[in-house]
This record gives C-alpha cells, structure tokens and sequence, in this order.
C-alpha cells in the first residue's frame, strides 16, 4: 500500500468507535468493572520512553543527587499512571519505600506548577510537565527510559474482535497506521509542522523531541508477545505492592491474541 498523506492514514471511520489506543495502565483497572471493560488488547504501538522523568525543584537540587536522597522527601506524581509505577520502581531500586516519600498524587499541570515553586522537591511525571519543568530550573533525577517498556496498547471491543468484517478493518488500519509512522520518520519536518497545529508547540520543538525518541526506539505496530505480558504483570503487581489494586490481577487475561499472526506479517521498517 502505498499513501501519500498521514492525514489519509488519520482519517475519522466508524470503526475508532470501536477501538482505541492508550497506556499500560487504563486495561488493569477496566478490567475491575462489571463487565470486564468490554475490551481487551489486541495489538502493541511500540515507542519511545524518552521524557518520562523523575526531576527535581530548582529549589532543591543543590542538595538531592541521588533518589535515595527523596527519604522524608515531598514528591509528586500523576496517580494511575506510568509516573507512579517508575517512581515505585526507582525508590525500590534504590532501597526505599513508598512510605519513605511524602508522596503527593497531583494532576501534570499541578505538578509543573508546584516543581516549579519549590512546594514539592521531586515530581514523577512526563512529557510537558518535565520538560518546561526543566526548562524553569528543575534537574534530572533519573529518567525512567530503562524502566518502561515503550509499549503502548491498542484495544478493540469484544464485538469488534469477534466479528469477522471489523476484526479485517482493524487489521488493514493498523498496517496503515504502522505505515503512517515509516512515513513520519521519512518526512519529520512535516510531521512536525502538522503537530504543532494540534498544540501549542513550535515545529522545531516538536520535530527534536520526535527525531530523538525515534532513534530511541522506532514507532511501530507490534503483535502481542510474553515480554508485553509479563511487563503488564509488573505493573500490576507493583500496583498491589502500592494499594492501588486490592487483588492480583492476571495479566494474560487482559490480552486476546487472535490478532497476532496478521499483525506480525506488517513490515518492520
């Protein structure tokens, strides 16, 4: 297939009512509801964990080096999300405990707001809020790129997966989504200039940040595979470990692999 515009790729159907793309995170606590979430994923969008960081306040940075250093410590963190999940992480790794933080759950723009301040010492977060939180004075602790896996998830209703029409419009657009990324790699200016219509970044901004993650890691669509699997039961077990999740929950099941011979025929670029 051969396309000459992402915006093509991009197009409004009726069959994103259906599906969707998103973290690691929203499955485990859908999977909670009544009825199961009515969705399981089908299909992994590898791609970047760059600026997904544990930063620290202008204020405070003389004296925190290390994330040992956070013990008796105020730091935030977006509640539910990757944020969280590497901030357990790293404390762990660095022989603390979650108690050992005043952990402070807040939004991403109360987050940059309090970095800034100095009213929290440490934020846990990604993307804008470390990056203009860096950009007002804050510091690196530890970025959270050896941590995450880069696996975003794309998930699709029960109906959609099991009915033989949609489940073959699914797989022809996500061959034409994993196209669109080769596309974006090949044309990064443009990409970049569409993007910034979208937000209220510069072209420039947006292309660095894109050409940097991408030689970090390729975007791509990806089948299902048990490294996938057992880094959701990671994450959900560190979630237990936090008292985010009262019970365990088995990764496995929140999978369904009747995609996965078809998407592992997309090309590799």
């Amino acid at each position: 297939m051969k396309w000459k515009s992402l915006l093509a790729v991009l197009s409004v159907s009726a069959l994103l009512v259906t599906t969707g793309c998103g973290s690691q995170i929203p499955p485990i606590f859908a999977s909670l509801a009544n009825n199961g979430g009515n969705f399981k994923i089908i299909a992994i969008r590898k791609g970047t964990t760059l600026n997904q960081e544990l930063i620290v306040s202008p204020q405070a940075k003389e004296n925190i080096k290390t994330v040992a250093d956070l013990k008796g410590k105020k730091v935030g963190y977006v509640k539910n999300t990757t944020a969280q999940y590497f901030l357990y992480k790293m404390l762990s790794e660095a022989g603390l405990k979650w108690t050992d933080i005043d952990a402070l759950p807040m939004s991403t723009s109360d987050g940059l707001s309090a970095i800034t301040t100095g009213d929290i010492d440490a934020l846990a977060s990604y993307d804008n809020a470390v990056i203009i939180g860096k950009e007002k004075g804050g510091a690196l602790l530890r970025s959270a790129e050896d941590i995450l896996s880069g696996d975003y998830y794309w998930y699709a209703t029960l109906d959609t997966i099991k009915d033989p029409a949609k489940h073959a419009a699914l797989v022809d657009y996500l061959e034409r989504i994993n196209e669109a990324n080769e596309w974006a790699r090949n044309h990064p200016r443009e990409w970049a200039e569409y993007a910034s219509k979208e937000s209220n970044q510069s072209p420039d901004d947006i292309q660095k940040r894109f050409e940097a993650g991408e030689a970090q890691r390729k975007g791509r669509i990806a089948p299902i595979d048990d490294a996938t699997i057992a880094s959701e039961q990671d994450i959900i077990d560190s979630f237990v470990d936090l008292g985010a999740l009262k019970s365990k929950i088995e990764a496995v099941t929140l999978f369904d692999k009747s995609f996965v011979d078809e998407i592992a025929k997309f090309k590799v670029y």
